[in-house]
């Protein structure tokens, strides 16, 4: 080994080497396929969350526009029963009410006194059964809101709820250039007339205020009294149903819906509604899919 210029201590210096070499390779490769694997692992749990977030989405879609569709479905039924109550069952109590109303005049011309009181109570019975059967099919479905429109059949909860519960109510309703979507307006009314049930059994106000205006290609709906106002959170966590009802119905069709409340300060409510809610031509049975 001498003649030939190797020493030992060379050899083992290039072992020496080759050793770190390796060891250094697979230290890099470890890393390598440690690497690929984590990527691995990260790739596959956002891919699995974004495919698992776009189900959920899908099926929250379709859950929403299956719930919209049972409550449009409602509202025919009420439609429905509505015109049976006001059209069939409503006139045959009139004409009753009629024949009772000539045949007690006839007995009164004649003198006979004691029959004539029974159906004196007979016509008043009969007119209380009417009044019923108008508040009925009112409340299922004002056939205002079908015949004559938003604001008529708006008017006339007005001044139903002045009326009956003394409170001054006051509309400030603009005449809409773009005639909105029978599910807006179906919603709107609903909406004021449960904002009038809360606010003759909770606000203790004594004038309430209900202003509709276009604005551009949406709608808002304001509704304002002077009561004693409440706590937002505690009435949604003490069950307020009325309200959330309300948030639901408006943001089944894409709405905004906003309570500006305060002790001592009165309530205002806040729709805001697009009049093109809805993609033409695209439907799904009856009732069009929302837009996203």
């Amino acid at each position: 080994m001498v003649g030939t210029g190797l020493y030992i201590e060379d050899i083992g210096e290039q072992i020496e080497s080759v050793k770190l070499d390796v060891e250094s390779n697979i230290n890099q490769t470890y890393i390598a396929i440690l690497s690929i694997l984590i990527s691995t692992v990260i790739i596959t749990v956002v891919v699995a969350l974004a495919v698992n977030l776009h189900e959920h989405r899908i099926a929250d879609k379709k859950l929403r526009e299956l719930t919209f569709r049972t409550v449009m479905l409602q509202e025919d039924e009420k439609k429905h029963i509505s015109r049976e109550l006001h059209d069939c069952v409503n006139q045959l109590l009139v004409s009753a009410k009629c024949h009772i109303e000539l045949v007690s005049q006839h007995l009164t011309d004649i003198g006979i006194k004691d029959i004539n009181a029974h159906l004196k109570k007979g016509e008043h019975s009969l007119s209380n059964a009417i009044r019923e059967v108008r508040n009925i099919s009112r409340n299922l479905r004002p056939s205002a809101l079908d015949d004559i429109g938003l604001n008529a059949a708006l008017e006339l909860l007005a001044t139903d709820i002045s009326e009956l519960k003394g409170i001054s109510v006051d509309t400030h309703l603009d005449q809409l250039k773009i005639e909105p979507s029978p599910e807006v307006i179906t919603t709107l009314y609903r909406i004021v007339q449960e904002s009038l049930v809360n606010v003759e059994k909770h606000s203790q106000c004594k004038s309430v205020d209900i202003i509709v205006s276009q604005l551009g290609e949406k709608i808002q709906l304001i509704i304002r009294d002077d009561g004693i106002g409440f706590n937002f959170l505690e009435a949604i966590k003490g069950g307020g149903l009325g309200l959330k009802n309300m948030r639901e119905r408006v943001e089944f069709i894409g709405g905004d819906f906003d309570i500006v409340t305060e002790k001592g300060l009165g309530t205002e409510l806040t729709v805001l509604l697009n009049l093109n809610t809805y993609m033409e031509g695209k439907t799904h049975g009856k009732y069009p899919y929302f837009v996203s």
